[in-house]
Order: structure tokens, then sequence, then C-alpha cells
């Protein structure tokens, strides 16, 4: 981000951390619904790392805080199937404190993602205002179905979602949100139900309860799909953070 900011210095941009709570106990297992999930990858391999080490977590996320005051800490337990939680602690931040009249959009991203501010630059010039402020703009999963495996990581239960077919979604890796459609998101999260969806199903859900536009940007990459989608041929606006190292 310093190196981006250093790049293209006219370019204002604030920087918030949004956070849970760390886990008390349980590592990296998980009851869904009944099924009991070993979450895989670095995501379970920090929880078993940090496990019964909830002390050790706190004190750092406070030194930060207090040398900083750069972290949005909410009273919820942070780990991957609780990212609904974090998406909602978002929306309800950014109504509650985020000036609107002077931002036409805010931006989302993953800890595990990098972004080119030069080419944010270049994309909010490209987009009218109108619809900047009342539209959300990522890459849009389209025919995505719930996985009924209980082995799965991604696994839904006919409770959670009891459709087969996803709403169109903006992949969770990061969203630019409106700066006109914040509040009325953030007040539809107290009427749609979250106990568990992925967090970035939940902002398709509530998007099309509200009517709300969503608009597929190209160079937006999630995890693995730069090296599928692109190969390297065009630069990237937010990839995977190996692509920028």
């Amino acid at each position: 981000m310093q190196r981006e900011r250093a790049r293209y210095p006219k370019l204002k941009v604030g920087v918030v951390f949004s956070l849970g709570l760390p886990r008390k106990r349980g590592g990296r297992l998980f009851n869904r619904d009944g099924n009991i999930i070993s979450l895989p990858g670095s995501s379970g391999d920090m929880l078993d790392q940090f496990n019964g080490k909830e002390d050790v977590v706190m004190e750092r996320i406070n030194k930060e805080i207090e040398n900083y005051d750069d972290i949005v800490l909410a009273d919820y337990e942070d780990t991957y199937y609780n990212l609904t939680w974090k998406t909602v602690t978002n929306l309800r931040w950014l109504s509650a404190f985020c000036n609107k009249y002077h931002a036409n959009t805010f931006m989302i991203i993953d800890d595990d993602h990098r972004v080119n501010l030069s080419m944010v630059a270049q994309f909010l010039k490209s987009v009218s205002t109108e619809t900047m402020r009342k539209s959300i703009f990522g890459f849009i999963a389209k025919r995505d179905k719930a996985l009924r495996s209980p082995s799965a990581k991604w696994y839904l239960s006919y409770r959670e979602f009891p459709w087969d077919l996803m709403y169109q979604y903006p992949r969770g890796f990061s969203q630019f949100i409106g700066a006109d459609i914040v509040d009325d998101m953030a007040i539809a999260s107290a009427y749609t139900r979250y106990n568990y969806a992925p967090e970035d199903v939940y902002l398709g859900m509530t998007a099309f309860k509200l009517g709300v536009e969503l608009h597929n940007v190209d160079s937006m990459y999630d995890h693995e799909d730069y090296a599928r989608r692109n190969a390297g041929t065009q630069p990237a606006m937010v990839a995977r953070r190996d692509y920028f190292e």
C-alpha cells in the first residue's frame, strides 16, 4: 500500500482494519449443522497455532489500536465461518462513521490480496458518479451452486441456505460499495438472516432484496483466478498478494 501511495500521490486513501475477537477454543474444528469440519489451509493453521492463546492475540490487537488507532474491533468470534458477521460490522460501521458526501464508494479487500491504486484511480474516473454511488462493483459470480457435501469447506445446509443456485454476488476478496447504498445495506442487514451464509453470498442476497445493481470488473482477480483468466498478459487492479511481490 505504501509503495502504491508513493506511486500515485494524488489519490487520497484512508485505511482501517476490521477484526473480531480471537477464538478461545476449538482450533480448526467446527460443528456445521451437526457435521464436524476441519478448516483447511492457512485459516485453519492460524487457528491451531493460537488455540488457547486468545490473551496473546488480544495483547497484539490492543497494542496496534494504541499505537495506530486503525482497527475496528467488533464483538464476534473472528473465524472463516463468521465472515458474514464481519461484513455486517463493516456495513454498519461505514454507515455510522464514514462521510458519504466526500467519497463516492468504499472499497473492501481481504488481507491476502493487494491493490494497484493507480488502476483504482483510473477505474473511478471511468464510471459515472451516479452509477458508482448506487452500485456494487467486483468480480461477479453468476452461476454458483450451493455445496451440500458435509465434508466440504463451503458446505451449506438447506437450513442455512435453502436454494441450490446462488444469487449473483460479488466474490468476497474485494468489492466497491457505493456511498448512496451503504445506509440501506446496513439497515437491510438487520432483516436478513446471517447465522451463516458465505459473506459474499450474503452481500448478493442483500443487494437483491434492495434492487442494487452489480457490475463486473475484469481486472479484479480472486485467488488463483489471475493465472487462469489472465496468465500475466494484463495488469491487475486487485489480485492475490503474491502477484504484486
